[in-house]
């Protein structure tokens, strides 16, 4: 298999940038199995060839997708806890903040969602980046709190253990919706349940 470059120069790393930006959201909308690299070239407005340079395969493009998703995530969860000082007593609250940021970000971002889970029960080295991004997400989360003098027994277990429910929690509202279910309700026993957590 030849090696790709890494590109150096500003323009090299725009055209990358670009392959990654439309060819991800091409793999989302259209399916990751529906797409091809000429699919991908024709959208970024480069050639097939550009795109080789750069990428083995379009699986290397929608993992370089899946992590600039991940960090867009991420983004205004650290801004929920950056520049502001707080205490435990205001981690509830701040865990709500993040469950609005969580619902609100795969209501923009569906069929992105919807299609990085299908890869991931489909592609064994897909579900191994979610999972190690999901441990990434809640040792930032952790570190943030350390930096407030915040700490509890298992921080690293219990703010993963958070973080999976509110993901879950979030995936009801925007993709699920089930009649019957008082969602309201289930917020509040769901703070309840990060608030008893976090003791």
């Amino acid at each position: 298999m030849p090696q790709t470059r890494i590109p150096t120069q500003k323009r090299s790393v725009e055209k990358k940038n670009k392959i990654i930006k439309y060819g991800f959201r091409l793999m989302c909308t259209k399916g990751y199995h529906n797409t091809t690299t000429t699919d991908i070239a024709k959208k970024a407005g480069v050639s097939t060839g550009i795109i080789y340079q750069y990428f083995n395969d379009k699986k290397e493009i929608f993992v370089a997708g899946i992590n600039i998703y991940s960090e867009h995530i991420m983004f205004p969860i650290i801004n929920i806890f950056k520049n502001r000082s707080f205490t435990i007593a205001d981690l509830t609250d701040l865990f709500n903040k993040i469950i609005n940021e969580y619902i609100k970000n795969r209501s923009l971002t569906k069929d992105a969602h919807e299609q990085i889970t299908a890869m991931a029960h489909l592609d064994h080295d897909i579900a191994l980046i979610l999972k190690k991004q999901e441990l990434k997400n809640a040792l930032v989360i952790v570190s943030l709190l350390q930096e407030n003098q915040i700490h509890f027994t298992n921080m690293t277990e219990k703010v993963y253990l958070i973080m999976k429910l509110i993901s879950d929690f979030s995936q009801e509202i925007v993709f699920y919706k089930h009649e019957g279910l008082n969602y309201d309700k289930m917020r509040e026993e769901l703070l309840r349940t990060i608030s008893y957590t976090l003791k």
